[in-house]
């Protein structure tokens, strides 16, 4: 009732007071201890920037109209990517008009949420701004008038073949909207055959696996590229006109999240396929790297059992486990250090003379120049070349080497106080653009693959279930609606959900999905020639139920499918509604119901390949 909602609201009113005199406190701390170390982030730059260039009523600064001056035009390429922040910088360096703004953009590939990306900022200019007229660009007024807001739809595919581009089309224009993705999947942003003399046809394929898990999934998709292999399926060349035989690096397996990569790679090392999965995994636990890892921390300090273990059971010597055992029988107390330094044993003596040459270079070098010196001396990164997989090895254990130059510009102590933080935090990451391996089949998420293009994809695992954690939070936080709380009723009693709470947790969700589908939206258009959803159903019986409900009733609209827990959900209902879905409907006690299409989509229900003992 409103008299309840009223009584929230004086219960949650100290309480928010309170929690933004925490986060003023806490900005003016964090922001007067970075004055103090002269450190930016990168957000700074950004606010910093925005206040040389406006003032506090936003009109720009004199140093703003001096710099706009510069340009002839303002270009901005991936524009539904873009913050308020990133906008309002734009418009500062453009003409006042904004008639030197050139933008670009697709909203339906705005996947950056996470990083305060907001769609509705491209998505007001896509609804306001009128066609430019004819398609053609057209000069200033000469009579010095500013120029006039126009857009021009670039909606002309080149990059895949017709049945790819109508099959993904055809799942779109089913479910995509402006409030579930944003914008109605209509004219200027439906794909268009760019290539109108193309003849070859291309492939679009949803493969429902029954009674499959993850693992399962990742054995069909596994068996499916060797057969493709062995049928020597076609892919287009790059002379037009003609095809070749498919390799394994013209197939990419597209995931939401890495959590699944290594049962898809395990399945295709079974069946002797390449593979390269696009991990962003933290440096310091690579097997490759800990060693060399371990040796920097010895060189700074050779009481360390564990890391001088790793080290002298590397690549880098040859002891074993046996002459460690040995070692410490003979001479039992003290650090392991001491043990070899003390020890009779004359098989460690070619250890004690390297350590004494590389600590006495650590305290001559820069870490940069003291890791280049134990490459050379050691012939470590060489044998980490000539490991499985030894290209990757060999560029992580170069990356780790780049960070740690870095890292370690004030000595090899400040590099071991920057590894210990690293792996308290979220560790080391290679830097890494989401490319592929020549000669191996690609893993990756969709988010790497953003930009790319395979001949043969296949979208995986989409009944993986969304994350939906940003909306069940007991303090919420929204751009627009504000703060939500949750409360209690009493100090023993459970928390329970206000009105502002349950306004903000359901715009959450709704934003939540809508960046999902946007993010299928970029999956299904990697694809160059053959494009092969995978869904893998544990229990088809029950989970085909609301598909076959929803495709019955033709209810697709964003109120229904808001609902959906996975892509899944969106995918099987469009597919249901698909003429070449009768396999589907047998699971279901509802007649079949199609909608009349030509779109071309191949939907199998497959059975698993049987696990590899």
């Amino acid at each position: 009732s409103l008299d309840e909602a009223e009584l929230d609201r004086r219960a949650a009113e100290p309480r928010l007071r309170a929690l933004f005199a925490a986060v003023r406190d806490f900005d003016a701390r964090f922001t007067a201890r970075k004055r103090e170390r002269r450190l930016l982030e990168f957000s700074d730059f950004e606010h910093l920037a925005l206040r040389l260039l406006r003032d506090a009523d936003g009109q720009p600064t004199e140093l703003c109209q001096g710099i706009r001056q510069g340009y002839a035009a303002v270009m901005v390429d991936e524009y539904q990517d873009t913050n308020a922040l990133q906008d309002a910088l734009y418009r500062c360096l453009a003409s006042p008009a904004g008639d030197d703004l050139f933008l670009v953009g697709d909203l339906k590939q705005s996947i950056y949420r996470f990083r305060q990306a907001d769609p509705s900022i491209f998505r007001e200019k896509l609804e306001s701004w009128p066609l430019l007229p004819g398609g053609e660009a057209r000069p200033r007024p000469e009579d010095g008038r500013p120029g006039e807001n126009a857009m021009l739809a670039l909606d002309a595919n080149f990059r895949s073949a017709p049945d790819v581009i109508r099959g993904s089309n055809y799942f779109f224009e089913t479910f995509f909207s402006r409030r579930l993705g944003g914008i109605d999947y209509g004219d200027g942003q439906r794909l268009v055959v760019g290539r109108k003399d193309e003849t070859y046809p291309g492939l679009c394929e949803l493969d429902v696996i029954r009674e499959a898990d993850t693992a399962a999934d990742a054995r069909t998709i596994a068996a499916r590229i060797a057969q493709m292999m062995a049928d020597g399926y076609p892919v287009r060349d790059a002379e037009p006109g003609k095809t070749r035989p498919c390799q394994y690096d013209d197939f990419c397996i597209l995931l939401r999240g890495r959590s699944d990569f290594a049962l898809y790679e395990a399945a295709l090392t079974a069946l002797d396929i390449p593979v390269y999965a696009d991990v962003a995994a933290d440096l310091l636990d690579a097997p490759h790297v800990r060693p060399f890892a371990a040796l920097l921390r010895v060189l700074d300090n050779p009481a360390q059992d564990v890391e001088l273990s790793s080290v002298l059971l590397s690549p880098l010597y040859p002891y074993t486990p046996d002459d460690l055992v040995q070692l410490r029988a003979a001479v039992r107390g003290g650090s392991l250090y001491a043990a070899v330094l003390h020890g009779s044993d004359p098989r460690f003596a070619p250890f004690l003379q390297d350590m004494e040459v590389y600590r006495e270079l650590a305290r001559t070098l820069t870490v940069g120049q003291l890791i280049e010196e134990l490459f050379a001396r050691t012939g470590y990164l060489a044998a980490v070349g000539a490991m499985p997989d030894g290209a990757r090895c060999r560029d992580d254990l170069l990356a780790f080497a780049a960070w740690a130059a870095n890292a370690g510009a004030r000595g090899l102590s400040a590099l071991v106080r920057a590894m210990d933080a690293a792996k308290a935090g979220s560790g080391v990451q290679a830097p890494s653009i989401g490319q592929s391996r020549p000669g191996c089949v690609s893993i990756m998420t969709v988010h790497r693959s953003k930009g790319l293009e395979f001949p043969v994809v296949f979208v995986a695992n989409t009944s993986h279930k969304f994350n939906q954690s940003d909306a069940i939070y007991p303090v919420l936080y929204h751009k627009e609606l504000g703060i939500g709380l949750m409360l209690r009723a009493g100090s023993s009693a459970s928390r329970y959900k206000t009105l502002p709470y349950t306004a903000v947790a359901q715009t959450i969700k709704r934003e939540t999905l809508s960046e999902e589908m946007r993010i299928l939206y970029v999956a299904l258009t990697r694809a160059q020639d053959a494009l092969i959803i995978t869904v893998p159903l544990k229990r088809p019986e029950s989970e085909l139920k609301n598909p076959a409900m929803f495709a019955s009733a033709e209810a697709t609209d964003a109120e229904a499918m808001l609902g959906a827990q996975n892509w899944a959900l969106w995918l099987l209902t469009a597919a249901m509604l698909h003429p070449a879905s009768e396999e589907l409907w047998k699971y279901s006690e509802l007649l079949p119901h199609h909608i009349p299409t030509e779109a071309p989509l191949n939907i199998r229900l497959l059975d698993p390949p049987p696990a590899v003992q």
